[in-house]
């Protein structure tokens, strides 16, 4: 039966994590969560698309003769229409997949639960099998109580057997051995 105690325990520990995995991951928090994770990862590649932007309306701006005052102005304006844009672009993106990793966490920890709750119905049939079979056992040693052995004396002192044969003989009352 220590089988029981140790699965259930396993059980517990997936159980809670599942129920954290829910508070967590779904509901208003599930969408806040993902929210701030899709806000880092775009705000990354807003930043990489506003620095290819600033790089290159520089360069453009250089090549066109412009001051370097005017190309640093015009780089900023271009690197911040590619950040805003890239950011738009990518938020929503970002957040469904964020959203749909985060489910797939609280899925697969049900799943952990659902195993879990599996092994311990099966450890716990396999204790109550256990706990069957022996008191089946126990059952039949005490149906050979003393009244039945009693019995089983008077009824094989009642048969004889031949030494010379297979041949058996009850005996009659009084008869002598």
């Amino acid at each position: 039966m220590g089988k029981s105690s140790s699965s259930e325990s396993e059980y517990d520990k997936a159980k809670r994590k599942y129920e954290e995995a829910i508070q967590q991951y779904t509901g208003e928090s599930g969408y806040k969560t993902a929210l701030n994770t899709a806000i880092g990862a775009t705000k990354n590649l807003s930043n990489i698309a506003s620095q290819g932007a600033i790089a290159q309306a520089q360069t453009g701006a250089r090549q066109s003769g412009m001051s370097k005052a005017q190309a640093a102005m015009l780089g900023s304006q271009q690197g911040s229409t590619a950040y805003q844009n890239a950011f738009n672009n990518n938020i929503s993106n970002q957040q469904n997949q964020a959203f749909t990793s985060n489910l797939n966490k609280v899925s697969a920890l049900g799943s952990k639960v659902g195993q879990d709750f599996n092994k311990l119905t099966a450890d716990r049939q396999n204790d109550y099998n256990n706990v069957s079979l022996g008191l089946g056992a126990a059952g039949t040693v005490l149906g050979l109580s003393d009244e039945r052995l009693k019995n089983y004396k008077i009824i094989s002192k009642k048969i004889k057997r031949s030494p010379n044969s297979l041949k058996v003989v009850i005996k009659e009352k009084g008869e002598e051995d």
